[in-house]
């Protein structure tokens, strides 16, 4: 399936001249949006043709070995988690009581501390239930909780597909 959307592109090449800077970003979008699709079909091969050695990790359980034997230049990292908009996720779903629980807490504090440990440059893939908290996470989370660098988030939403 490929991306029909020219919004796309343009993600791409952002995406791509971020990591050429050595940067880092946050993919951000709603649940079943098509990141992790996006990422696989799209970022990646775009990304290995213009010369960037990339991996995609899955999720953070198996990260950090699997980088190091690749020797990447740089990471795009499917299913990342960050506490900084926990309060708003809390506030607003107050019905959802703990909103995290204590055994999901503790494996992203392990996450945490895997992610701290990558030195190349990262595509973290961040899903938010819908839209508001999408742009919410735009708007407050400029930061990495693990390393404390900045980051820019980029806006993912739903695109065409095509066979």
């Amino acid at each position: 399936m490929r991306f029909l959307n020219s919004k796309f592109v343009d993600i791409k090449e952002k995406i791509f001249k971020r990591l050429s800077k050595k940067k880092s970003v946050f993919l951000v979008g709603p649940a079943n949006s098509g990141k992790s699709r996006f990422a696989v079909n799209e970022l990646l091969p775009f990304l290995e043709e213009r010369g960037l050695h990339v991996f995609y990790a899955a999720d953070c359980d198996h990260l950090f070995k699997t980088i190091l034997q690749k020797k990447s230049e740089a990471v795009i990292i499917d299913e990342v988690e960050t506490m900084h908009d926990k309060e708003f996720l809390e506030l607003k779903n107050k019905s959802e009581k703990p909103y995290y629980s204590t055994a999901y807490l503790e494996k992203i504090k392990k996450w945490f501390d895997k992610l701290r440990k990558i030195k190349i440059p990262c595509v973290y893939i961040i899903t938010r239930n819908n839209d508001e908290d999408v742009k919410n996470f735009i708007a407050s989370v400029k930061t990495a909780d693990w390393d404390c660098r900045t980051m820019e988030s980029i806006e993912f939403g739903k695109g065409r597909l095509t066979k």
